[in-house]
């Protein structure tokens, strides 16, 4: 995936995880110091973060110059209008942490997808989960601050590699992750009726201060071009592979062809996955609920520390949950789906983590082949294996067929009690 797909997947992702104003409780806590921005680029934005204060040292002025070392921002050089320019102005945005300016490069029909999505999901996400999962998260926030000294003396930390880099903007993380956590983004009432653009230019103003990509490095080139379609050329470094990259206009806004020809199906699969969030979020509630508290009371005790041994009691159980439990989660998700739908899913488990372009066409291949686009589907890679469940499929013997044709050296078993394929890759 070259790097404009990144750019705008990036910002869906943002836009649906959260960035927002702070919310009107909010307003009228005591503010901290200043968070000093990096050298984004022009569009520089100032902002404050009211997440607690405590002394820590300075850190070296090495620090700060290996964090400052690597490519030059990317400025734009291509004619205005042209393919080659939405490129480069799209990273150019994304290097200056400007969100709200990548929106703007999404056609009119496109940000209205984003933000029916970004609707749907409030109305269908349990609020009080929700809320939850940001006061734990405006929590995390404020033990990075002010237990900086003691984190970054964990041998876990010291042994990083970016840990050098990170340093000189670690308050700007903090501050961006804190105000997040307390902005409106943490109700899902708001969430319904948002303006996902504001949202974004409020979220623009929380990525200052921190370490964004450069794309100084990043050349490009037009092939060929007409009035709507272009292909480009473009490398990441001046020694680095051509790739070439077909570009489409889409109500008048270049966008790359891979990326228009798949939105629909792709804004489709999501707004089918949140119809179902509601049953799976009362499923999985209960024990998303008890790890919450879980962490809940392990930051408190990590808050609490007054000695590096006593902060590191509580530091390790809390990363254990922070593992483990996204995958709890995701297991669990998968159940309540198939117990959901029992009699009308087939549950296929591969001995293999694929990766997301092999997801992708495995998905492709079957929906295809049963001709049938409304069936839902669900996939997930971990702990050495991927889980799919297809639904509804009244005839498991079909989808053996197809998995064997697509997998051609795979041994492709079917358990009809259980309505479960397990293929095994060789």
């Amino acid at each position: 995936m070259h790097r404009f797909q990144l750019s705008v997947l990036l910002l869906l992702v943002f836009v649906i995880t959260g960035c927002g104003q702070p919310k009107p409780q909010d307003a009228t806590a005591s503010p901290d110091s200043a968070l000093q921005p990096t050298d984004a680029g022009s569009a520089k934005l100032s902002t404050k973060s009211t997440v607690e204060t405590a002394p820590d040292t300075a850190q070296p002025a090495a620090d700060t110059a290996a964090a400052a070392s690597g490519p030059a921002p990317l400025v734009v050089t291509a004619a205005e209008g042209t393919a080659e320019a939405a490129f480069q102005q799209t990273l150019v945005a994304f290097q200056d942490g400007r969100l709200d300016a990548i929106y703007d490069f999404l056609p009119a029909s496109h940000q209205a997808d984003v933000e029916g999505v970004v609707h749907l999901f409030g109305e269908k996400m349990d609020g009080e989960l929700w809320s939850k999962t940001f006061q734990i998260l405006a929590k995390i926030a404020n033990i990075l601050k002010t237990k900086k000294s003691m984190i970054l003396k964990l041998d876990i930390v010291q042994k990083s590699p970016r840990v050098n880099a990170i340093k000189p903007h670690w308050d700007g993380i903090a501050g961006g992750i804190y105000d997040v956590a307390t902005s409106e983004v943490a109700d899902v009432e708001s969430l319904k009726r948002c303006d996902v653009k504001r949202l974004l230019s409020s979220g623009s103003q929380l990525l200052n201060g921190m370490p964004l990509p450069k794309f100084g490095n990043v050349s490009v080139m037009t092939v060929n071009s007409d009035a709507n379609s272009a292909t480009l050329s473009y490398r990441e470094s001046k020694d680095g592979e051509a790739i070439q990259v077909e570009f489409v206009k889409v109500d008048g806004k270049w966008m790359p062809k891979s990326l228009a020809d798949g939105w629909a199906t792709t804004i489709d699969d999501i707004k089918s996955k949140l119809k179902n969030l509601p049953g799976i979020v009362t499923s999985i509630k209960p024990q998303m609920m008890q790890q919450l508290e879980q962490m809940n009371g392990s930051i408190e005790k990590m808050q609490e520390a007054k000695t590096p041994e006593e902060f590191n009691l509580a530091f390790f159980p809390t990363m254990l949950i922070l593992r483990f439990t996204p995958m709890l989660i995701e297991q669990a998700m998968v159940e309540a789906a198939l117990k959901s739908n029992k009699g009308q899913a087939i549950r296929v488990e591969i001995n293999r983590e694929l990766m997301d372009a092999d997801q992708t066409k495995l998905k492709e291949v079957v929906l295809s082949a049963l001709g049938d686009p409304t069936i839902e589907y669900e996939i997930i890679a971990n702990d050495g294996k991927t889980r799919v469940r297809f639904n509804p499929v009244p005839d498991g013997d079909t989808v053996v067929i197809i998995l064997q044709k697509h997998f051609a050296d795979a041994d492709v078993r079917h358990n009809s009690e259980t309505k479960t394929i397990l293929v095994e890759l060789k």
